[in-house]
């Protein structure tokens, strides 16, 4: 298989049906991973004190700020761009990042200490922090190979990487938590998953490395990935470099309850919407030339991403309560059960406006989301420090969902440029949310689950019911996404 073989344009009608693949593809690999992640950050929580699961919130936060300098938006351009891609466009990328990489992994191990004297963390922290600074490296070495398959759409097999890496740590990590290597366990995981994923990166999406840069091509490239970039350097500084400051402003225990809670409140977005994402992209890139598919598209991204997210964030909400009272050792997150239910709220407001900005960015239309997300990042700081000094880790959570909720401008927006009707296409996930809220909080009042099985079987009867409403409020509309479904499976 050449390098090349990325570059093969795709029909509107090879597009949509890769697309649904895709999805459905990358949801069922998620769902397989989460259910492993689910079971291994359960263990965690119950084996690590809040303390130490904070000390890893805080150095992966700050591992992250290095993620987003060494990209300068060239691994997106090379995903959108509309033209074929050449051998000379994608070792320009590589000679780019890698440079970038290089001496960010440089600057990092040796100023280390330092952070961790700032963070007041002590030697098993600093090597976490060391071993994320490495595994940074590593992982810049995929980009190029899945550039290849996220061109071609080919997300099936996208898949197996991230089925390794995620099996691979959270097994190691959970087994290593288990015997009692406390927050070294984080340091073994992360090393040995940044390693295997690597070797079946490449054993998947082979691609020859090469040095060297073409200036016509980086000149290309770079026009629009350092605007593309400019959005992630701000949703880093929004989020993960307030983290590092807030790593000052509080405890790494009321750090703990954040992570815990965002953790928890984010997993149906890393489920649907991450995977969402991952396809529509490249997919929305395809159809910009039509604006009248790019529009129904985007509705269809709306419409499945709400109607299969919505109801796990119920789910979650309704049940969070018992489930804190019934697992063993977990009353030690009480504290945080309220940013839980914040984190889960302004969830729902997320899960739909990312799908917006997402196909904004994949248009071209990256100066529109550039001054969202300038409004979104001004909002946090603004907002989260007084917050948190005043309120701790609950005005963090407030200051978060107020920004949450500004984020409905984007459906403004997306009406304006894109054509898209939000609202219409949510009539039914929100209808048949309200639905479910109300049977499983008549559920959860009459039963009183004092275990585990009663709760997940009042949830999987609030789940029956949610389906059936759905059916009855956009019959037409599933019935038009199954078929697509089915016929991309022949």
């Amino acid at each position: 298989m050449s390098d090349l073989d990325s570059s093969i344009e795709l029909d509107i009608a090879a597009v949509k049906k890769r697309s649904i693949k895709g999805v459905f593809s990358l949801v069922g690999r998620t769902i397989f991973i989460q259910a492993i992640s689910f079971i291994s950050n359960l263990g965690l929580t119950i084996l690590l004190a809040p303390k130490e699961y904070g000390i890893f919130i805080l150095v992966s936060a700050i591992t992250g700020f290095l993620t987003y300098l060494s990209d300068i938006g060239l691994a997106a351009a090379l995903i959108q761009k509309k033209e074929a891609v050449s051998r000379k466009d994608l070792v320009t990328t590589f000679t780019i990042q890698q440079s970038l990489v290089g001496i960010l992994v440089i600057i990092g191990l040796i100023f280390s200490i330092w952070a961790g004297n700032i963070f007041n963390l002590d030697q098993k922290g600093v090597w976490l922090l060391r071993v994320l600074i490495i595994s940074l490296f590593l992982s810049s070495l995929k980009t190029i190979p899945s550039i290849l398959l996220e061109r071609k759409l080919a997300f099936e097999k996208f898949i197996i990487p991230q089925i390794v890496e995620n099996l691979i740590f959270s097994i190691s990590v959970l087994y290593l938590a288990w015997q009692g290597h406390g927050l070294n366990s984080f340091t073994y995981a992360v090393m040995l998953r940044s390693i295997f994923g690597v070797i079946t990166m490449y054993l998947v999406s082979p691609w020859k490395p090469g040095l060297g840069i073409d200036k016509q091509s980086a000149k290309k490239l770079i026009n629009f990935g350092v605007l593309f970039q400019l959005n992630s350097i701000l949703a880093l500084i929004k989020d993960d470099f307030m983290t590092i400051i807030l790593g000052k402003l509080l405890n790494v225990t009321q750090i703990g309850y954040l992570g815990w809670a965002q953790k928890w409140a984010y997993l149906p977005l890393r489920v649907i919407m991450d995977n969402v994402i991952k396809v529509t992209f490249p997919a929305f890139s395809r159809l910009q030339s039509d604006k009248q598919a790019l529009s129904r598209a985007i509705e269809e991204a709306i419409f499945i991403s709400a109607l299969l997210t919505f109801p796990i964030l119920t789910s979650l909400l309704m049940s969070s309560s018992s489930l804190i009272g019934i697992i063993p050792n977990y009353e030690k997150w009480l504290p945080a059960y309220s940013l839980l239910q914040i984190y889960i709220l302004g969830s729902y407001v997320s899960s739909v406006t990312i799908i917006i900005t997402n196909a904004l960015n994949a248009v071209g239309k990256i100066k529109t989301t550039l001054k969202l997300m300038l409004l979104w990042t001004s909002l946090t700081w603004i907002l989260s420090i007084p917050l948190a000094s005043k309120f701790e880790s609950l005005g963090v959570a407030i200051a978060w969902l107020i920004v949450t909720a500004s984020s409905l401008l984007a459906f403004y927006i997306g009406y304006k440029e894109l054509k898209i009707n939000a609202v219409k296409v949510l009539f039914s996930p929100i209808v048949s949310t309200l639905v479910l809220i109300s049977v499983l909080k008549f559920l959860f009042t009459t039963v009183e689950p004092s275990n585990i099985f009663t709760v997940f079987g009042i949830l999987s009867c609030g789940i029956v019911v949610y389906l059936i409403t759905s059916f009855l409020t956009a019959k037409d509309r599933l019935i038009k996404n199954i078929t697509i479904f089915r016929s991309s499976l022949k």
